[in-house]
């Protein structure tokens, strides 16, 4: 009996470590250079795509932070062009720097953003960005430190494939960032929000524990045998 509860935890093991719930496409886990350009693999219609970044800020005036859009392009900048998604620290009515997403797609004549979240100096961020291309309308879910942070219907459909990171380089530092899918039957929200609490992003527990009841299903039953 217990050469098959061993082999049933071999199983267990084995399957595990091939099981892949999200594909990345690009990543930096080493720090990454302010005003540098990051290409990845573009997702087109149809489907869903995460970025999750981390970073630490040592002020909080008010600036763009991070670009994701579908080409080449500079930060302080809103190109009319095509798709985008900014980070950006801004001042409300109240002067207080905060955390803002502007969003444009497809031929979107309109920038959309708002203001959420105050930002604080000399703390550690983690943020992800989920981008839907599923539907008949394309959204924007944001996720902070674990929390939802920010959603967004785009005015226009994304017609282009989103290709670029663009990162500041000014008072922030980077310390990783991350662009990926998840495959078939995994939530890509619930990954990217997890993600956002530690800046790396993993496969759904969900999987991975159903698999392992259904081995020690297996080995219970023998025993019972």
């Amino acid at each position: 009996m217990k050469c098959i509860r061993f082999a049933a935890l071999c199983a267990l093991v084995a399957l595990a470590g091939t099981a892949q719930a999200i594909t990345t496409q690009w990543s930096d886990s080493d720090g990454i250079a302010g005003g540098t350009n990051a290409s990845f693999t573009g997702v087109g219609d149809g489907s869903v795509m995460a970025v999750t970044v981390s970073f630490t800020l040592s002020s909080t005036s008010p600036r763009d932070l991070l670009m994701i859009s579908g080409g080449d392009t500079t930060l302080n900048t809103s190109p009319s062009w095509g798709n985008f998604a900014k980070l950006a620290i801004s001042q409300n009515s109240n002067q207080e720097n905060q955390f803002g997403v502007w969003t444009r797609g497809g031929t979107g004549s309109a920038e959309v953003g708002g203001r959420i979240s105050n930002a604080n100096g000399n703390r550690a961020y983690h943020v992800s960005f989920v981008f839907d291309r599923s539907g008949d309308t394309h959204t924007l879910q944001v996720y902070l430190n674990g929390s939802e942070f920010y959603s967004a219907t785009y005015e226009a459909k994304m017609d282009a494939p989103l290709t670029t990171l663009v990162f500041s380089e000014g008072n922030v530092t980077w310390d990783s960032a991350y662009v990926y899918v998840a495959e078939e039957g995994e939530d890509l929200y619930a990954i990217a929000q997890e993600a956002s609490k530690t800046g790396v992003p993993i496969p759904e527990p969900t999987a991975l524990a159903l698999l392992a009841l259904g081995v020690a299903g297996v080995a219970l039953r023998r025993r019972a045998a």
